[in-house]
């Protein structure tokens, strides 16, 4: 049946359900072709006629098994005679990490980064086990009397449920040093809050290390605790190291950076994992548990911090990363208020609006079928109304997602109904269902979180659920996002947007004298590309062209091909490599920056952003043409995330009590303030950073360019 998707021709007029039924009756292609006279009608012919595309297909799909790989495997024995250590080796070499991550063999003899300079701190082995000792409420004082004499202190609350407004504290972990750690159990006790603030109060004189920790700094939050002074956090450290994993919890760093097999939760909480918490378990066992969560957190420290020092990345962690933690966890315990009255109309009038597009296509094709199936709606497009499909799932049967069915929607009038239908089914069950759902009942807010190792680039991801994704696009979109209102009569929402923030640091790190006159005089960029890309004056550039200068600017500065322009613009791709070529030739300095930027990457093995954040080049697994647009595009979008979030800490520091951030959403934070003093807050943002005046692009050090540049954007941000 072939595979236009894998450009496997097959035989024409063989379909899915025909060669099913021949490979039932037919041992193999060669089986069928012995037989062909057995087969009648209109199908033998097309297999006669067809013999030699037939086989072609075959021996396309086929695995090659003479590929030359001796020399590869001149060493094989190694695998089946079980030698560990040569085992790991050689799949090292191979780069086969999720296996030897199953079989429990972390790497030990490199970082995460995969750069082979060795560490300055001196080698220890971490993989023995630690000793933990058990505190109580009647004994908190003699472990107070312990802490006092230390300076960094890895802290860990381990708590009755990972809802920071519904967590109970069953007790405080606590380690001084490597091998040992301490349980301070206070489950149930009366005095359990007021201890812990006399511990907090202690800690906040002291350097706090741990994982993950601004849960546990929200939960302190929530119960009127400020944990206000955090050092290091293990997990946004081996984030920083290696941004394109996605495994930073304690369990994978310690396997990785330590070889030692943590005490996992599951297997502390049995089988009654969903009934209990850690609070109904034998207390032995939560100490061992928690005591090991401190310890591995104080020896990932001393691990990942050197390797931070050693990659020059510990700047960035210090001021930035850690610096974010204390924002993002006073947003998530902020949360957003939804006008649940607003959302229930909308529901109702969606749900009308679905039955009227239900009547509308049973209408048009006679029968009533089910659109939110994608095999019924299948057979309707394929098989009833005849019409050719644009690409093949992996069952083999053509696709109906959004792509194929926009591919369509001049075919039939049926296609324009089934997209309208999805659009208002997608954002009924997503938004206007889920939202309410969310709704915390101790705050009648929504609370997200947010992450800081979601992302390669640095930019903050949102999840549970995800609110930088509320629609914006079209009149209905923008009805679900005007339901984020604020809580109190006489408090109002303040939006803060960047003004083009990835194109002003395109064209800092370009010095393209184009686009900073551009920026410098005011001008709009997006109709200046279109104006030299239809060659036309500026004045001249109507709403479509300018529509079309900005994809194309945005596009370009994220690498993209001519291919990936043509799809975005729905143009032939030779007028696409137009656009590109007049679009260099206007800023010329733009390509010679992106050219630079694939040989200095190359030869460093990793890009940075402005303030040095990198990814090194090794970690990420993808194609050619994909490595040549994260090399291009990452310290763009790099540096303006890190811009963010150096405004979101000074906003943070210096926003009046009663004005609260409560969203970021890439190049946007929203405040919830009250009405009265909007003017005031607005005025205060411009006025601490004084008048912004010309940019300048000349730097004597990349201290002075980071700090520069990120005041200058953020005067956009206020302007």
């Amino acid at each position: 049946m072939g595979d236009s998707s894998d450009n496997i021709p097959g035989v024409k007029g063989i379909g899915i359900k025909t060669a099913q039924k021949l490979l039932q009756d037919y041992d193999n292609i060669d089986d069928l072709y012995q037989h062909l006279d057995e087969i009648k009608g209109s199908t033998k012919n097309k297999l006669k006629n067809e013999k030699e595309t037939a086989y072609l297909s075959k021996k396309l799909v086929q695995l090659m098994v003479d590929a030359p790989i001796e020399e590869i495997f001149e060493d094989k024995e190694i695998i089946y005679q079980g030698f560990r250590e040569n085992l790991r080796d050689f799949l090292k070499k191979l780069d086969f990490n999720s296996i030897l991550k199953e079989l429990d063999m972390p790497d030990t003899t490199t970082n995460s980064t995969k750069v082979t300079a060795e560490t300055k701190a001196e080698k220890k082995d971490y993989s023995t086990k630690g000793k933990y000792y058990e505190y109580n409420a009647q004994d908190y004082k003699e472990l107070l009397k312990i802490l006092e004499k230390y300076e960094i202190i890895s802290f860990d609350l381990e708590t009755s449920s990972l809802d920071p407004y519904q967590a109970d504290i069953v007790g405080i972990a606590l380690s001084c040093k490597p091998f040992e750690g301490y349980f301070l159990y206070l489950y149930k006790e009366k005095d359990r809050w007021e201890i812990t603030k006399e511990i907090v109060d202690l800690l906040n004189t002291k350097k706090i290390i741990g994982q993950n920790l601004k849960y546990d700094m929200t939960v302190l939050k929530v119960n009127g605790i400020e944990l206000n002074k955090v050092y290091f956090d293990s997990m946004i450290a081996a984030y920083l190291l290696n941004p394109d994993s996605r495994r930073f919890n304690m369990d994978d760093l310690a396997k990785e950076y330590l070889d030692y097999k943590t005490i996992k939760y599951k297997e502390v909480m049995g089988k009654d994992i969903k009934l209990l918490t850690l609070g109904d378990i034998d207390k032995k066992r939560v100490v061992e548990y928690a005591g090991e969560d401190a310890d591995i957190a104080y020896r990932l420290f001393e691990v990942l911090k050197p390797k931070l020092e050693e990659f020059e990345l510990f700047e960035l962690f210090e001021k930035i990363e850690m610096s974010t933690i204390n924002v993002l966890s006073e947003m998530e315990m902020n949360g957003v208020y939804f006008d649940l009255k607003e959302l229930q109309k909308l529901e109702e009038e969606y749900n009308k609006k679905l039955n009227s597009l239900m009547y509308e296509m049973k209408k048009i094709v006679g029968y009533d079928f089910n659109p939110n199936s994608p095999k019924q709606v299948g057979e309707l497009l394929f098989e009833n109304l005849g019409l050719k499909g644009k690409r093949k799932t992996k069952s083999g049967s053509y696709s109906t997602d959004a792509d194929s069915l926009e591919a369509l929607r001049d075919e039939h009038p049926i296609i324009e109904k089934l997209l309208e239908y999805r659009k208002y089914q997608k954002l009924l069950s997503t938004y206007i269902i889920a939202i309410p759902k969310l709704v915390n009942k101790k705050t009648g807010r929504v609370h997200t979180s947010f992450n800081q190792t979601g992302t390669a680039t640095g930019r903050l991801s949102s999840s549970d659920p995800n609110l930088q994704n509320l629609p914006i696009r079209e009149e209905d979109g923008e009805r679900i996002r005007s339901t984020v209102k604020a809580q109190k009569d006489d408090y109002v929402l303040l939006s803060a947007d960047y003004s083009q923030i990835e194109l002003r640091v395109l064209a800092h790190l370009t010095n393209d004298e184009t686009l900073i006159n551009a920026f410098n005089n005011g001008e709009d960029i997006h109709a200046l590309t279109a104006s030299a890309i239809f060659g036309v004056k500026i004045d001249d550039v109507d709403y479509n062209m300018r529509r079309v200068g900005k994809v194309v600017n945005f596009s370009l500065v994220y690498g993209s091909s001519p291919y990936g322009l043509a799809e975005n613009l729905k143009i032939p791709v030779e007028d696409a490599k137009d656009f590109m070529e007049k679009y260099f030739k206007t800023y010329q300095k733009v390509k010679e920056y992106q050219e630079s930027s694939l040989k200095i990457a190359t030869q460093k093995g990793y890009v940075e952003t402005i303030f040095g954040r990198k990814r090194f080049l090794k970690n990420i697994k993808t194609g050619k043409s994909e490595l040549k647009r994260i090399v291009i595009n990452t310290p763009i979008q790099g540096s303006a995330a890190d811009i963010m979030k150096l405004a979101m800490i000074n906003l943070y520091k210096k926003l009046p009590k009663e004005a609260k951030l409560i969203l970021q959403v890439h190049d946007e934070v929203v405040i919830e303030l009250p009405e009265k003093i909007v003017e005031e807050t607005k005025k205060n943002g411009s006025r601490l950073y004084g008048k912004c005046g010309q940019i300048e692009y000349t730097f004597k050090s990349r201290y002075q360019c980071r700090k520069k540049l990120a005041k200058m954007i953020i005067i956009i941000m206020y302007n």
